[in-house]
Formats: C-alpha cells, structure tokens, sequence
C-alpha cells in the first residue's frame, strides 16, 4: 500500500484512481524483459574466470548499467549461479522434462482450481478478506531456515500450483510468534485442518519489524498472512522465500 502511494505521488496522481493501462503495462513488462535478457548475455561476456562472488557483483553492474532496478538477493543469487554454473546437458533435460509435464496437466489443474466457475472462484477467494491481517511487504523476498520433515509440506503447497507445480507454486503462509521468540512460517490453509507443525523461521535479522506485526493480528485475534514463493532449487529441494514486510518511515524533520 505504501509503494502504490508512493508511485501515485510521484506520478502526479495524488490520491486519485488511476485507470489501467493494459497496453502499456505488457509493453513495459517487454521493454523490461528485452533489458534484462541484454544484461544477462553482457554478464555472461565478462564472466569468463570469475568467481560466484565477482560473477554475483557484476550481475549487479549490469542490471545497473541497463536501466533495471537491482535484482534481489536471491534472484541475484540465482541468476549468478546459472551464470557460472551454466546447466549441463542431463539438467537441461530434466528441466524440459518438468516443462512438458506442467503443460499437460495444466488444462486439467486449472478445471479444478476454477471449479463452479470464475464468479465462485473469485467469491471463495473473497470471503477471507478481512478475516485476516495480511502483512503488507515490499519487492525484496527473504529466504526462509526451513524445518526438519518440511519436505512433505512444501510438496504438498506445490502441488496446489496451477501452472509450473513441479518448478514453483505462490501461496499464503501464516507468520506465528513461538515460544522462544522465533516468527514461525506456517503454511496456511483456511479451509483444510491446520498443519501440525511449522514449515519453518524467520532469519533473526527480519523478525523485529514482523513480530510487531504478529502482535498486532494476535490483538485483533487474527491470522498474519503473507504471500510466499516456493521454489524448486538446482540440486532438486525446494526453497520457500515470504517477502519482507514494510518499514515504518520516521516522520521528516522540521
């Protein structure tokens, strides 16, 4: 809500409604794409005889020198490694193989996700606004220390995927206060009995400003939600990221 108001702001719009530009939106998100295909093969010129950490700063001098916000620490990560790991021919095909399965089975994912029809599926998805605090969060996600035995549960949400089930899935998880202070990640499934045990924590570095939050949904008595990626990493497990929650900014001086 906060980056919304901002860019409302800077734009000139002031608390007015903007109207959608879907036009402009896909030849943005094109514009942006083409860039960061131009950065990558430009870090991949240079990289010859780097190290991950060199490979993983020069990631962040291109996207920089094309025009593109710094990838996050993990997508930066990520995009070093293919870099200078490049894929051999055995996990291209795997990947390929993941690919084409995805796509079969779409059609077939996407009947029962949409069961009763779009008007009911947007309605079930409604009626939990307002049943819960949802955590507003910025652009840079967070990587999660899963748990012991979390392998099962992060199948489990990926399976719920309708596109790429076997490549990533979005969800919402449950941020909860545990008993020694840690902010437990917990997969949330309104309609389902609650999981026994938690998917896993939150770094210590970004538990102060979402254990405020926590304690604000526990005075509503309210589940905190946030939205979560999961993630299928190179080696095969998978990786679960929430995005950090915003800051608060101290009011300007005089």
């Amino acid at each position: 809500m906060l980056d919304n108001k901002a860019q409302r702001k800077d734009s000139g719009d002031g608390e007015q409604a903007r109207s959608i530009n879907l036009g402009g939106i896909v030849s943005t998100g094109i514009r942006e794409t083409l860039h960061k295909r131009a950065a990558r093969h430009a870090v991949q010129r240079r990289s010859a005889e780097l190290d991950d950490h060199e490979v993983r700063e020069l990631v962040a001098q291109e996207w920089a020198n094309h025009g593109l916000d710094p990838p996050g620490t993990v997508a930066a990560d990520r995009i070093a490694d293919e870099i200078a790991h490049p894929p051999g021919p055995v996990e291209r095909a795997q990947r390929r193989l993941r690919l084409a399965r995805d796509l079969v089975g779409m059609p077939l994912r996407l009947h029962k996700a949409t069961r009763g029809g779009l008007g009911e599926t947007i309605e079930r998805a409604g009626r939990d606004r307002g049943k819960v605090y949802e955590m507003a969060t910025g652009r840079d996600p967070v990587e999660v220390h899963l748990a012991s035995g979390s392998a099962a549960q992060l199948d489990r949400i990926a399976r719920r995927a309708v596109a790429l089930p076997s490549l990533m899935a979005v969800a919402k998880v449950e941020l909860r206060l545990s008993h020694d202070g840690q902010i437990e990640v917990w997969d949330y499934r309104p309609d389902e009995p609650p999981p026994e045990l938690p998917i896993g924590s939150l770094p210590s570095s970004d538990s102060t400003r979402a254990g405020e939050l926590v304690r604000i949904a526990l005075a509503v008595n309210q589940p905190c939600v946030c939205p979560a990626a999961v993630l299928r990493t190179r080696d095969g497990p998978w990786q679960l990221l929430v995005r950090r929650p915003l800051t608060k900014h101290p009011p300007p001086g005089p």
